[in-house]
C-alpha cells in the first residue's frame, strides 16, 4: 500500500502489534510482495462468493444462537 501511495519501492517494513507495540522488522522482497498480493486477491475473491462453513448444529441449537440472523443460510454439510 505504501508503494502505491507514495509511488516509491518499499524494501523493508515494521509491524507493531500487541498491547506494548512489539516491533518486528521485515525485509520486503519480491517473493513476499507476490505472496501479499496473492493473499489480497484471495480475500477480495472471498467477498465476491461468501461461503459459510458446514455446521453440525441442530435446528434447536441454532434457534438458541445469537448469530442466527447472520448465518440462517448456513450450509448443512450437504
Amino acid at each position: 500500500m505504501a508503494e502505491e501511495l507514495y509511488e516509491r519501492p518499499c524494501k523493508s517494513l515494521f509491524i507493531l502489534y500487541g498491547d506494548k507495540g512489539k516491533t518486528h522488522h521485515i525485509r520486503f522482497d519480491q517473493k513476499l510482495r507476490e505472496d501479499v498480493i496473492s493473499k489480497i486477491e484471495d480475500i477480495k475473491a472471498s467477498f465476491e462468493k461468501p461461503m459459510l462453513p458446514a455446521s453440525s448444529a441442530s435446528d434447536a441449537q441454532c434457534g438458541q444462537c445469537e448469530y442466527l440472523n447472520f448465518c440462517a443460510d448456513r450450509n448443512d454439510g450437504e
